[in-house]
């Protein structure tokens, strides 16, 4: 244990930006009873990325062994307001409100059931948009304006929001898609609000193809990137995906379906049929047209891959 700990806090300090080394230390410290260092290595990692529900969970369950009730309150009505779904946490803000004679408020603490706002993410270059296509053709409405016109790099459009850029200090964009499908990328993703549900569809792809389409859509010649390819800048982004990943399969309020961008041209039908049921278990209920979205993957389109 003092091996990995001394690993951790080195690797937490060679990447100041990342969180996973200073939670992980939180984790060890739960699991040893070290309250005091709990709090400190789960606010470093929150302090890096804020909507970490595991960090805020640690912080109100050691907050409260501390004696702090004050913080602990504060750190599960953040957790609620992340994950409307934890209704462990739910439990315990209801029982401090309890015992500081605040019964009335905590027998109307209570979750607002909402209909889950559809996304479609993963990196640029991934196939968000083939996907978001897809659903536009089984006649679900889109998020979109029209800020973003198709190009020679996505020449049936591009599906998105200009507003959704503006997330991480504006997120009132998703009162108008309610009901629609949204299309937030991956910069973009994490910057979610925790106050409502979302039903994911991740898109993946190889990220050497991604990191190539997205140095060809800045101009560059294939050749020229395939022999001096950048491949520190796919680790980056697989370090970053990895991150984000298990930040979503964590989080209380999101469902997760992962789909391959080559899945889905060499089997279209079978990914179809897996989107369908996805949003048909996470209650989106209407008649699909299979074929619809057959038609809108354009297989033409998959120039950027290393052979």
């Amino acid at each position: 244990t003092n091996e990995a700990i001394e690993i951790l806090k080195k690797a937490s300090e060679a990447h100041s930006r990342l969180p996973l080394a200073p939670l992980a230390l939180a984790v060890i410290y739960d699991q040893i009873g070290d309250s005091s260092k709990v709090i400190i290595y789960a606010i470093t990692a929150i302090e890096r990325t804020f909507y970490l529900p595991e960090a805020h969970a640690l912080v109100a369950k050691h907050s409260l062994n501390l004696g702090d009730v004050e913080s602990a309150e504060a750190a599960y009505r953040l957790l609620l307001h992340m994950r409307p779904s934890d209704e462990v946490s739910r439990k315990a803000l209801q029982q401090i409100l309890k015992d500081s004679g605040r019964s009335e408020e905590a027998n109307s603490l209570h979750r607002e059931e909402q209909s889950p706002q559809i996304i479609v993410t993963g990196w640029p270059r991934s196939g968000s948009s083939m996907m978001m296509r897809m659903l536009e053709g089984t006649g679900l409405e889109l998020f979109r304006d029209t800020h973003r016109e198709a190009d020679d790099s996505n020449p049936h459009g591009y599906f998105e929001h200009e507003a959704i850029t503006r997330t991480h200090v504006d997120a009132s964009w998703l009162d108008l898609a309610k009901g629609k499908v949204a299309k937030v990328l991956h910069p973009q993703f994490r910057q979610l609000p925790g106050d409502r549900s979302y039903l994911v569809i991740w898109m993946d792809r190889p990220l050497t193809e991604v990191v190539l389409s997205q140095e060809v859509m800045l101009g560059k010649e294939k050749e020229t990137v395939m022999n001096h390819f950048p491949f520190g800048k796919a680790m980056q982004m697989q370090v970053e995906m990895d991150a984000t990943l298990s930040w979503a399969e964590s989080a209380g309020n999101m469902q997760l379906l992962r789909v391959s961008h080559n899945q889905c041209l060499l089997h279209t039908k079978e990914v179809v049929q897996s989107v369908v049921d996805f949003l048909e278990k996470g209650g989106v209920h209407r008649t699909w047209n299979f074929e619809a979205m057959e038609k809108a993957v354009d297989s033409a389109l998959y120039r950027s891959r290393l052979t």
